[in-house]
């Protein structure tokens, strides 16, 4: 366990304190992340540095956001017309979908704001996110569509 993990906020810190990452790691791909411009927790499942299940559960507990499974959702109520595709692709986020004035997006890491906020701007739309599980969203991101209905991809 890390010395101060006090000093780490967040997600960041609840991965060190449950072991799931040394306290330099955390750092470095807390660094490198940042400078790839890619979320926190993209960049740790593509690493193989913790899985997204272990991710997700710290995730669950820290912030209090339960997590869904994204890949039981029929992709045809998916409203793919209210994100830019680019725009759902950057933040590594996939609106699911819409009530009245909220848009409920999945992301995998409720660390990353911005990407919401960035979101919820262009839409106009107030958005609220849902936690899934990285592996499982890239999945579904990647998934080949077979109806009119496009999603984001990562492509």
């Amino acid at each position: 366990m890390a010395a101060n993990p006090t000093q780490l906020s967040g997600l960041v810190r609840r991965l060190v304190e449950d072991n799931l990452l040394e306290e330099t790691a955390a750092r470095d791909a807390s660094e490198q992340a940042a400078q790839d411009r890619i979320p926190f927790v993209f960049h740790l499942v593509q690493n193989g540095m913790v899985s997204a299940r272990e991710i997700a559960n710290d995730a669950e507990e820290e912030f209090g956001t339960p997590i869904l499974d994204i890949s039981s959702l029929d992709p045809e109520i998916i409203p793919t017309n209210l994100v830019d595709e680019r725009l759902a692709r950057q933040h590594h986020a996939i609106p699911i979908f819409r009530r009245d004035n909220r848009l409920f997006v999945a992301v995998s890491d409720p660390t990353h704001r911005k990407g919401l906020d960035d979101i919820q701007f262009n839409t106009g739309i107030n958005t609220e996110e849902v936690l899934v599980e990285e592996d499982k969203l890239t999945e579904v991101r990647e998934q080949p569509v077979t109806s009119s209905i496009r999603l984001p991809s990562s492509r």
